[in-house]
């Protein structure tokens, strides 16, 4: 039993920092700002693991991300554009 439970908190560990790499890599940038909501470091943490239960890394980020700044869009505008923009 015990022996079961350490495998699978390697195995989520080492999903999440799977996970933690593809979104931040990703062309798109509200998968990025994802993971602003969290620390590769905590993705050992047994607190950690237990909040996130059986949910991806990106549909607990996700949650995360709705219950603490409750955002649901984010815009980018390059630089070039902001002055025109601006008027």
């Amino acid at each position: 039993m015990i022996d079961e439970c350490l495998i699978r908190i390697v195995e989520v560990s080492l999903a999440n920092t799977d996970d933690y790499k593809a979104l931040k890599t990703s062309n798109d940038i509200s998968l990025q700002v994802l993971t602003e909501f969290a620390y590769p470091a905590d993705f050992h943490l047994i607190k950690f693991l237990k909040e996130q239960g059986d949910m991806s890394l990106r549909e607990y980020l996700s949650i995360k991300n709705k219950e603490k700044e409750k955002v649901s869009l984010v815009e980018y505008v390059p630089n070039p554009f902001i002055d025109p923009l601006a008027d």
